[in-house]
């Protein structure tokens, strides 16, 4: 006699049975991909057909159809993302948490929330966007949201992927995957291995083609400016065991090793208005260089059928290498780059300019940012499922319950090295040599405990939780000194409730709305008491919305509004300076989502229509309390400024098209203009300095069309046009000058999947 609420182990001689296999979720946030139909708030699933739909590989354009999300490109390549959800500031997406299959991806994010790491996410399966009700599972920074990368799932059965691409300026992409599963007695076992490759991609030119360096580092002419290098393999093991309950063991490596030839500057606003992809010679030896090892063993076990846990241990490591230009010396001035490329330089910075143009000789000083980030942790969470009757009402309970450690650590060792510029951009040693800039270490242990009840009572479905985590933290700047503010410890302390409510009218109706609490923490160098702490900072945002959906036609409409007190902002220049609360904001706004697939409007073939609209006020609530105008886009901020690169509008329409083995489809883009510091100027002056990034970033419009055809049942050939009016737009003017977007980029794909 079998008791059902224990698990025994006997082997099954049918466990590949429809009832018993374990089939891999295409999901971590959600339950099932249609959850964000059902959710007291607003999420987005992006599944396999629409990542891979326009042959994306920038992060950026991915999200452009996601309503109440921002970003801030860099170069137009995507390695770096600057994400906004709902308003808040985009700097290193800071403000939300960035996962990778549910666990935390950025580097550090306790220790160094600036997130300078970037899942490749033209080899993930999905990515799930998730905005107000995220702050009960997920965290440190749960003020904006979680976005969540989905890697490519291992699964019990056999199945193949092959994808190659080539695209403009001999971008060569290839992903492939390999899966296989095997059964017995001793139960079921399946492996998965992936490789994805990237070389080229580069289409941009110095002003002066620079010729062969005699220094140590290596320096690229035209052919290679811009030129990505990615390796990402990874391989994974599932094994399901032979007993009654399921009970699954899946294994997890990933590496990444990336080369970027590209600098973090950019130009004047004239150079840029002759041309957008040009670049000075003095950025020549500009180089990115990383390396990321991605790790995790995950058990899941049903205890009964009304009770599952998942375990999970976890290992991040990524180090970077970021050569990159910091200072130009002109006349005896050290001078900034942001100051350098402003229309407002004077006097020695002025000078410098034809230094970094190679029409002036000089010396140039580069800095070698190499960092290393570390994080590991074990991660517990119980899946109740339960029904209770209270005054003759039936409530059907759905309870998670939670707890995470947490360890991660960030350790800069950076290192100023002096060059000298001849005219013509020659670049040899000079006798400055190389000296020491930075040598700090931060570590951060964090204890988290949550829960998350669903309750549904008739129509009704009544959600609320919390999130409670404690922080012990560690700073070392230098030899340090115990009990010094070079070497000192700090403890923090945050609590996020909240609730939301789903009323469910009938089949197609469905009104929601919810109230949450956020909180943001700093790292441990700016949170320590050294006379000006940074504090935590923390959110209160409600939502209320409505969706109708049938087999033709989904409608979400969403009204947001959060409030931010203590708004922490970083730095990410070269000025190493830190990280500071830029005061209150108050963002509100309204998002829109539709699709509309319209039957017979055409006389063959079959027409999806979709358009996504985001209307955003995000402002300071008070003058900007941030002082360093150096570090921070929100100094000079008045009553009522907007949030920096928070435009007060984005619109996504577009329209996809199949009949027989044919498909084609167009979408359009469009984003208002933004400024680059609170202050909304377009002098260039920034607090009293010239610098380039006090300047506007322009409306734009973009376009991308794509047209395929199904070669077999298995094999699927594809060539399209992104931007395809090349548009020339300012993507960004942080952290030093104007620098564009990816121009016109042209492609052919073919695919191969079993």
């Amino acid at each position: 006699m079998v008791n059902d609420n224990y698990v025994f182990f006997f082997p099954l001689k049918n466990i590949l049975s429809q009832d018993k296999v374990y089939n891999a979720p295409d999901v971590s946030i959600f339950s099932e991909p249609e959850q964000v139909f059902e959710l007291p708030g607003a999420g987005d699933y992006i599944g396999p057909e629409r990542l891979q739909k326009y042959n994306f590989s920038n992060i950026n354009d991915i999200l452009r159809e996601t309503p109440g999300v921002y970003s801030r490109e860099e170069t137009g390549a995507g390695l770096i993302h600057n994400i906004s959800i709902r308003g808040t500031a985009t700097l290193r997406s800071t403000q939300i948490n960035m996962l990778e299959d549910g666990i935390n991806i950025a580097p550090a994010p306790y220790s160094a929330p600036d997130s300078y790491y970037s899942p490749l996410t033209r080899k993930m399966h999905a990515i799930e966007v998730l905005k107000g009700s995220s702050q009960y599972r997920f965290g440190p920074h749960s003020t904006g949201g979680s976005i969540n990368y989905i890697t490519t799932p291992v699964e019990l059965g056999s199945k193949y992927f092959g994808s190659v691409s080539y695209g403009s300026g001999n971008d060569v992409i290839t992903h492939d995957y390999a899966n296989y599963g095997i059964a017995g007695d001793w139960g079921a076992f399946a492996i998965l291995g992936e490789v994805y490759y990237r070389n080229g991609g580069g289409r941009r030119d110095f002003n002066i083609d620079p010729p062969s360096s005699s220094v140590h580092r290596k320096n690229y002419g035209n052919d290679e400016l811009g030129d990505m290098n990615h390796l990402a393999p990874m391989v994974k093991m599932l094994w399901q065991l032979p007993t009654r309950r399921n009970m699954v063991f899946e294994v997890k490596y990933a590496y990444e090793d990336n080369n970027y030839n590209q600098s973090y500057a950019g130009q004047t606003s004239a150079d840029f208005g002759a041309n957008p992809h040009q670049q000075y010679v003095g950025y020549q030896l500009g180089e990115y260089n990383t390396e990321h090892h991605t790790s995790y063993v995950k058990f899941r076990a049903d205890i009964n059928s009304n009770i599952s846990n998942q375990t999970t241990g976890y290992f991040n490591y990524f180090t970077r290498d970021w050569f990159k230009l910091d200072k130009v010396i002109s006349g005896g001035t050290t001078c900034s780059l942001e100051t350098v490329v402003s229309k407002a330089a004077t006097g020695n910075c002025l000078a410098a300019l034809g230094i970094l143009k190679g029409s002036t000789a000089g010396q140039l000083r580069y800095k070698g940012n190499d960092r290393q980030y570390g994080a590991y942790g074990i991660m517990n969470e119980t899946d109740f499922s339960f029904n209770t009757n209270i005054f003759g009402k039936n409530i059907g309970h759905q309870l998670k319950v939670g707890y995470k450690y947490h360890y991660d650590y960030h350790h800069r060792d950076q290192q100023n090295h002096n060059f000298t510029q001849a005219v013509g951009g020659l670049i040899t040693a000079h006798a400055d040599g190389v000296t020491a800039s930075d040598d700090r270490k931060e570590t951060s242990r964090g204890h988290v405990a949550y829960f998350e009840e669903s309750a549904t009572i008739n129509n009704f479905v009544a959600s609320f939780g919390a999130r409670f985590e404690y922080v012990d933290m560690h700073y070392r700047n230098g030899a340090g000194g115990a009990g010094t503010t070079n070497d000192t410890k700090e403890e923090t302390f945050m609590f996020a409730p909240g609730g939301g409510l789903v009323y469910n009218h009938d089949d197609n109706w469905q009104w929601f709305g919810g109230v949450y609490k956020g909180f943001n923490i700093a790292s441990p160098g700016t949170v320590r008491d050294d006379g000006t702490p940074v504090e935590k900072e923390t959110s209160v945002a409600t939502e209320i919305g409505a969706r109708y959906n049938d087999e033709n036609l989904l409608i979400t409409v969403t009204g947001f509004r959060t409030t931010f007190k203590d708004l922490i902002v970083i730095n990410n220049s070269n000025s190493d300076g830190t990280p500071d609360n830029a005061g209150n904001v108050v963002t509100k706004g309204i998002e829109l989502l539709t699709r509309y697939d319209p039957a017979g409007i055409v006389p063959v073939g079959d027409v999806s229509l979709f358009a996504a609209y985001t209307f955003t006020n995000a402002n300071l609530d008070g003058a900007a309390s941030a002082s360093d105008s150096k570090a921070n886009l929100f100094a000079g901020g008045m009553d009522g400024s907007n949030v920096p690169y928070v435009p007060d509008h984005r619109l996504a329409i577009g329209f996809d098209y199949n009949y027989s083995k044919y498909s084609f489809g167009m979408n359009m883009t469009y984003q208002s203009e933004s400024y680059g510091t609170a202050a909304e100027t377009e002098t260039e002056v920034h607090e009293g300095t010239a610098n380039a990034r006090a300047g506007r970033i322009d409306s734009y419009a973009l376009g991308n069309f794509y047209a395929g055809y199904e070669l077999t049942d298995n094999a699927r050939i594809k060539f399209g046009v992104n931007n395809f009016t090349d548009l020339a737009y300012i993507a960004t003017r942080h952290p030093q000058g104007a620098r564009a977007g990816a121009p016109l980029t042209a492609y052919v794909n073919a695919s191969i999947r079993y």
